[in-house]
């Protein structure tokens, strides 16, 4: 979806991101890259340097081949680490408020909550 603020390279880029992930032990060739990613090499170097100077990608020495930085990584681990601590946080408040209400029950108690509840079928006498 194009909008006044895209820009061609910055989403190509983007994209590369996500296309060398799943490749940081072997890398990719420089040839996959620019096939995968639809454009020519010259844009796959040019591409790359701005990845290797943000600190985002890195030539594999012995292949020539390109994987991510230990830095995108990273962001990842700590993405992981704050979830987990979010985590123990939930759980020492629901500790505190449910007086030891395991995230399943909880979980069970707000689907009580956002079902639809049945209508009273009993009439009036």
């Amino acid at each position: 979806m194009s909008t006044p603020y895209s820009n061609e390279a910055q989403l190509r880029i983007l994209k590369l991101t996500l296309l060398l992930a799943g490749h940081e032990i072997t890398g990719m060739a420089p040839a996959d890259i620019a096939r995968e990613q639809g454009c020519s090499a010259s844009m796959v170097t040019r591409d790359m340097a701005n990845l290797v100077e943000a600190g985002y990608a890195e030539q594999v020495p012995e292949t020539g081949r390109w994987r991510l930085a230990p830095q995108v990584v990273q962001i990842a681990v700590r993405h992981m680490v704050a979830l987990d601590r979010a985590a123990q946080r939930m759980d020492e408040v629901r500790q505190r408020y449910g007086a030891g209400t395991s995230r399943a029950d909880a979980a069970h108690g707000l689907q009580r909550f956002s079902s639809p509840q049945p209508k009273n079928t009993l009439s009036e006498g």
